[in-house]
C-alpha cells in the first residue's frame, strides 16, 4: 500500500490527503496565487476546498500566519475568484457522515436515560438521618 501524504486545512486544522485540499502559495512579498498543480515555488499552504473553510481562514488571518506574509484585499479579491466554484460547506464522507449520527443517537439516549434516572430519584422519598426519618 502506498503512503499518501496528509496536509493540514490551515483553517479548520483537519488532516486529509494533500490532492483533497487546495494549495495556496506565496509567489512573491506581495502576491499570492491557487497553486493548481501543487508544484510551484514558494511558501505554500492548504485549504479545504469549501468555502467555510475559505471564510475562515480570512476571518483568523490564518492563511497570513502560514505564508507569513501580509495578504492584501486585492489577493483575497483573486482567491475569492477560484473559491466562487467551489461547495459553501464541507462534503462528509460516509463514514463521518455515519459518525455523526451515531453520536447524535448515542446522546438523545444518554439523555433520556439521565432523565428518567433522575425523575426516579425525585419520587423516592427523602432519608435523612439528622432530620428525624422525615
Amino acid at each position: 500500500m502506498k503512503h499518501v501524504p496528509l496536509r493540514m486545512c490551515v483553517a479548520c486544522r483537519e488532516s486529509r490527503p494533500k490532492r483533497e485540499l487546495v494549495r495556496i502559495v506565496g509567489v512573491s512579498p506581495e502576491r499570492v496565487e491557487v497553486d493548481r498543480t501543487g508544484k510551484k515555488n514558494g511558501r505554500g499552504s492548504y485549504l479545504c476546498p469549501a468555502q467555510e473553510c475559505w471564510h475562515l481562514a480570512e476571518k483568523k488571518r490564518s492563511l497570513n500566519h502560514a505564508l507569513e506574509m501580509s495578504i492584501t484585499a486585492d489577493n483575497w479579491k483573486s482567491l475569492w475568484q477560484y473559491a466562487q466554484g467551489l461547495p459553501e460547506h464541507k462534503v462528509l464522507k460516509r463514514a463521518e457522515r455515519e459518525a455523526i449520527q451515531a453520536a447524535s443517537t448515542e446522546g438523545r439516549e444518554s439523555n433520556w436515560h439521565e432523565e428518567t434516572s433522575s425523575k426516579a430519584q425525585a419520587a423516592q422519598p427523602l432519608k435523612n438521618p439528622s432530620f428525624g426519618g422525615l
